[in-house]
């Protein structure tokens, strides 16, 4: 199930998500900081899982 159809607005299904390697030049922060240091947890768990596979 994507996270768009469990009820998390603004997270896009897995294929659309950011590269979970990229590192934010100005904050050296990766997407999946970034969704933990919001609390977004839907985001962060679709971003670790991408991470992992």
């Amino acid at each position: 199930m994507d996270a768009g159809r469990a009820g998390a607005p603004g997270v896009r299904p897995k294929r659309l998500c950011a590269d979970p390697t990229i590192t934010d030049l100005r904050y050296g922060t990766t997407p999946l900081e970034w969704a933990e240091h919001a609390y977004q947890l839907t985001a962060a768990e679709l971003l670790r899982n991408r991470a992992e596979n």
